[in-house]
């Protein structure tokens, strides 16, 4: 990248104007989720209340025996899991992790521009840096994993997700503004 640059710097302006115009496209993105899901989550409150008043004092019945009917916890989505094999559990999981790895242009820019660049900074010791980078990457992301599972019951709400992409959006757009008065 550090020579495609050299060559021709006026890429760096086109690379800037780019990544301004991408960001503001990812801020407003995130806008509208919040907006989606603060309209959807209105209504979901609306149904959940519409419903728990038809079925508070109905409950279900098994329609062959007339019975009441047992329905599991969990519903028929922790039933369909229950009966996958293992296999191709653990290779969606395997896929999902490569393709957000693999195929994520955020973690490829962040990787081969970002990190490159650091490390070619440090000369012999890059590395010594690209070790660092991996060890803290390792950490980061089996603390992502042990914090989303503590935080499972909060992040199923969807408020806590209209507040997360809000704010989302506004940091984005605050990048997006440093970004474009950088080169100025």
């Amino acid at each position: 990248m550090g020579v495609a640059l050299d060559a021709a710097p006026w890429l760096l302006d086109v690379l800037r104007w780019v990544g301004v115009a991408y960001i503001t496209w990812f801020a407003l993105k995130s806008f509208r989720s919040a907006w989606r899901s603060r309209a959807g989550a209105d209504a979901d409150q609306r149904s959940e209340t519409v419903e728990e008043a038809l079925t508070s004092e109905m409950p279900a019945v098994d329609a062959h025996s007339h019975a009441p009917a047992e329905t599991p916890r969990g519903g028929t989505a922790t039933l369909q899991r229950a009966a996958a094999p293992a296999l191709s559990r653990v290779s969606a999981v395997l896929m999902t992790g490569l393709a957000l790895s693999l195929l994520n242009p955020h973690a490829l820019v962040d990787t081969v521009v970002v990190l490159g660049t650091m490390a070619n900074s440090f000369g012999d010791g890059r590395w010594a840096f690209a070790a660092g980078a991996v060890a803290a990457s390792v950490l980061w992301h089996a603390a992502l994993g042990a914090g989303s599972s503590a935080l499972a019951g909060v992040l199923n709400r969807p408020r806590t997700w209209v507040i997360i992409d809000t704010l989302v959006g506004v940091t984005m757009l605050v990048v997006a503004g440093m970004l474009a008065v950088s080169g100025l």
